[in-house]
């Protein structure tokens, strides 16, 4: 979002978001999309429906939008997908291929891990025919593991994996001292279209200019 007025906008809309105040977030947000619709607006507002408590809302708006999804709305997506409880939806979309890593790191693979968590425990024919070929208990510690490998301050992927009967050592996972640098470095990987666009998410302070 190159121009002004529009990085402007999503200041504020960030602002709102950090500020819990999610009507003014999603107002301007579609008033953005609307102006000027991206992938990077139309993540904005699928984010204020979801932080608004409508991952419904956000689930129909990116499943129904033609425009092509980067990795860090797909994994938006997924959450929607999870919090629907559309798991097999969630894993299509954050199953890794040949030519493509789970969607935005470690953050993905954590997701992927609770969506093989509850398979396991569901029932539901319709599901359990897809996923019968996956050894779903052993699918999420393989996920939790990699989350953790990827950033190791995901101590609910350490955690999820004690509950899973799993004896590892916090150690392997948190008493490195490249841990800083490594979580980092995947981190800065790991973030949604507008938070690329702007890096205003992490300052709380009111926006610094009125719109013009």
């Amino acid at each position: 979002m190159a121009d002004t007025a529009e990085a402007k906008l999503v200041e504020v809309v960030e602002y709102s978001l950090r500020n819990f105040l999610f009507p003014n977030a999603l107002f301007l947000a579609e008033r953005l999309h609307a102006n000027a619709a991206s992938e990077e607006s139309l993540a904005l507002v699928a984010t204020c429906h979801l932080q608004s408590g409508r991952p419904n809302k956000a689930y129909s708006l990116l499943k129904s939008s033609r425009i092509p999804l980067s990795p860090g709305t797909k994994y938006l997506f997924a959450t929607c997908c999870f919090k629907l409880g559309h798991l097999k939806e969630a894993e299509e979309v954050l199953r890794p291929t040949a030519r493509n890593p789970t969607p935005n790191g470690a953050a993905g693979c954590h997701l992927l891990a609770q969506v093989y968590r509850c398979v396991a425990t569901i029932q539901d024919a319709n599901l359990m025919f897809h996923c019968r070929r996956l050894n779903q208990k052993g699918q999420a510690i393989e996920y939790f593991r990699k989350s953790l490998e990827l950033n190791p301050f995901l101590w609910c992927s350490y955690e999820a994996l004690c509950e899973l009967g799993v004896d590892e050592d916090a150690k392997a996972f948190f008493g490195g001292a490249d841990v800083l640098s490594t979580a980092s470095a995947s981190l800065r990987s790991q973030t949604l279209p507008h938070e690329q666009a702007s890096p205003l998410l992490l300052n709380d302070s009111t926006p610094s200019q009125p719109l013009r």
